[in-house]
């Protein structure tokens, strides 16, 4: 049973990436999820005074690796690329 939600935001017509506010069941937002070009991957980025246990670290990692790998093959399947 999943205690987070990804509510991906409208997006930006200046960036060619997606953003995610994640929030816990009760409402309350934890943080987001966006593109850090520098290390070419979605990362989270938690706001002040989150507490998280390992359960919900790796809900999120999850759906970093997920989006991070999305964003590959849309970025392949733009170049032209076949991606296995």
């Amino acid at each position: 049973m999943s205690f987070i939600t990804f509510a991906q935001q409208e997006p930006d017509p200046r960036k060619v990436t997606n953003d995610w506010i994640v929030r816990a069941s009760a409402g309350v937002r934890l943080g987001s999820v966006s593109w850090f070009a520098a290390w070419r991957r979605y990362t989270f980025k938690p706001d002040a005074g989150g507490v998280f246990d390992a359960v919900c670290l790796r809900e999120i990692a999850d759906f970093c690796e997920g989006a991070t790998e999305g964003r590959k093959r849309e970025r392949a399947a733009e170049r032209g690329e076949l991606r296995v």
